[in-house]
């Protein structure tokens, strides 16, 4: 007798926090550098905000070649948006996509 297992391969992934670029607050730059210690910017932290979730996603491309669901819930964005500063990630989703894995996304309460 042979058994076979019909397993889903699948990533789940919340809580990006993704903050458009337009968010950036120059004028409190200096104040979060005194506050911080940090020698960087709102900006700085915008595109990293973005640069983060694109690696990840470039990660779990190579880690799961064959994935068949990629399941992204809840606050993608920290503020609702429709800026170009996510075309990256957008693309990246339409990569896996174009690969043949189904790509579901949940909005949660900053997303809309």
């Amino acid at each position: 007798m042979s058994t076979s297992t019909n397993a889903l391969s699948f990533v789940h992934a919340s809580d990006f926090h993704m903050v458009p670029f337009r968010r950036a607050r120059p004028e409190l730059d200096d104040a979060f550098r005194a506050l911080t210690g940090a020698a960087t910017s709102t900006l700085d932290l915008c595109r990293l905000s973005v640069l983060v979730t694109e690696r990840l996603l470039d990660h779990i491309a190579q880690a799961f070649p064959t994935l068949q669901l990629l399941l992204l819930t809840g606050d993608l964005f920290g503020v609702p948006s429709e800026e170009h500063s996510f075309d990256g990630v957008l693309n990246r989703l339409q990569g896996f996509k174009d690969r043949g894995t189904a790509v579901v996304v949940c909005v949660g309460s900053h997303d809309h």
